[in-house]
């Protein structure tokens, strides 16, 4: 008799963001038979940006992969199904796996490096690494006893982002990563094309494309979209932060080097207090009407060393400490840059702010991502004239910039975010 309690999930090709409408799989790291659960990575998905880590959502029995690897479906289709709410192979032979279980290296390569290095928790070094973004536990060290120092910091910052899957195939199929010249980051595909190519061929020419550009085209059909289709406009306002900076140094000498919160961090939390307050810039327009989010999930955009943008999530990022929301923009940013993101890392944001500040500009006018209907542009923190109580005086100040959907936002509810927003930056630090 039939488990009345067994039912059958579609594991579906996801949405990894606005701009997406097709997906490959480019490796699957289960096969029928096998138990998942949520939150396991199953698959590894290529979108025009990145390779990215796909979790499955429920707990169950895979019991059947319904596309193989290497090819390219819409969002939406079916990649697998998985029996729920009772653990059971498939009934009669199980099928032959697409691709056996992810090898073991491979799975330790993706698990977190402990620190192993006696100088990790020098302030100097961590200091460099942090403002280099480069995850100093991953590092093998040049110096005495196997230490790693700042020519290797240095170095590691100047070297290309690669996937965890481009790794895999170059050491199985003998590739110098070193000979690649990628643009944004190297990819699996970019490893597969090297070992095909003939050792004698020569280089590219300098007008032939470089591979990494479908990133470029990708964030360059999602803005062009976002231009012609949506009716932007702008409020702006300039922010006095010097009595948040002198709280945040007070705050910060109780604090390691490592534990530090960065003004970034403080501006991102504030901008999602402020989105959680006024409600009408948090959410999406779909079928010609603004839906509001639940909740403040803040895409934060982060540029890569070697061209090109990714925007991963805080979620509730408006209900978490300072401490919490600086530990997730550094993990973030460190992942991003090093291609270790995974799927749910870029799903669902509800708004958006880019910061321009370690670039030293005064003020960004940027474009939305749709289907949000909001997005908050922030430059650097400069010394600026004042005017208090009639005098002239010289403060902190930084420059925001909200860009909203006129189809969803007037100018109203777009002043009273930057109003919020304000009053969160100049209050009390918790």
């Amino acid at each position: 008799m039939p488990d009345a309690s067994r039912s059958t999930v579609e594991f579906r090709m996801p949405s990894l963001g606005a701009d997406m409408d097709a997906g490959t799989v480019v490796e699957w790291h289960v096969r029928p038979g096998d138990t998942v659960h949520r939150g396991d990575i199953v698959a590894i998905v290529q979108t025009d940006k990145s390779d990215l880590d796909v979790e499955v959502f429920t707990d169950g029995t895979i019991t059947e992969l319904t596309v193989p690897e290497g090819v390219r479906v819409p969002v939406g289709t079916v990649l697998a199904t998985i029996a729920t709410g009772g653990v059971a192979a498939p009934s009669g032979e199980p099928s032959k796996p697409l691709l056996a279980p992810v090898p073991t290296e491979a799975a330790a390569e993706r698990a977190p490096t402990a620190p192993a290095h006696p100088d990790l928790h020098s302030p100097v070094l961590r200091h460099l690494a942090e403002r280099l973004h480069v995850d100093i536990a991953r590092l093998h060290g040049t110096g005495p006893g196997g230490r790693v120092t700042r020519d290797d910091i240095e170095r590691a910052a100047r070297a290309p982002r690669v996937t965890p899957r481009a790794r895999r195939l170059a050491a199985r199929h003998g590739v110098n990563l070193d000979q690649l010249a990628p643009t944004g980051c190297i990819t699996g595909d970019q490893v597969l094309a090297a070992a095909e190519r003939p050792p004698a061929a020569p280089p590219p020419s300098r007008s032939t494309p470089a591979e990494g550009d479908s990133m470029r085209l990708a964030i360059a059909r999602q803005m062009t979209r976002s231009w012609q289709e949506i009716p932007h406009f702008r409020v702006a306002t300039r922010i006095e932060l010097s009595g948040l900076l002198a709280q945040l140094a007070t705050l910060n000498e109780q604090r390691t080097v490592a534990e530090r919160i960065l003004p970034a961090a403080v501006m991102l939390r504030a901008a999602a207090q402020a989105a959680a307050d006024v409600h009408g810039v948090n959410g999406w327009w779909r079928h010609d009407e603004f839906e509001p989010a639940p909740e403040v999930n803040l895409g934060i955009v982060v540029a890569l060393r070697k061209g090109g943008l990714m925007a991963p999530v805080i979620r509730n990022a408006d209900q978490k400490s300072l401490a919490e929301v600086m530990a997730e923009l550094r993990d973030l940013v460190t992942r991003t840059r090093t291609g270790r993101l995974r799927a749910s890392d870029i799903e669902s944001a509800t708004f958006t702010v880019t910061q321009l500040g370690e670039n030293e500009v005064d003020e960004v006018s940027p474009i939305i991502h749709p289907p949000q209907v909001a997005i908050l542009g922030l430059g650097a923190v400069h010394r600026e004239p004042w005017a208090v109580d009639d005098t002239l005086a010289v403060r902190s100040v930084v420059h925001a910039t909200l860009a909203a959907d006129h189809r969803a936002v007037d100018g109203r509810v777009g002043s009273m975010y930057l109003i919020a927003l304000r009053r969160h930056l100049q209050e009390a630090l918790p």
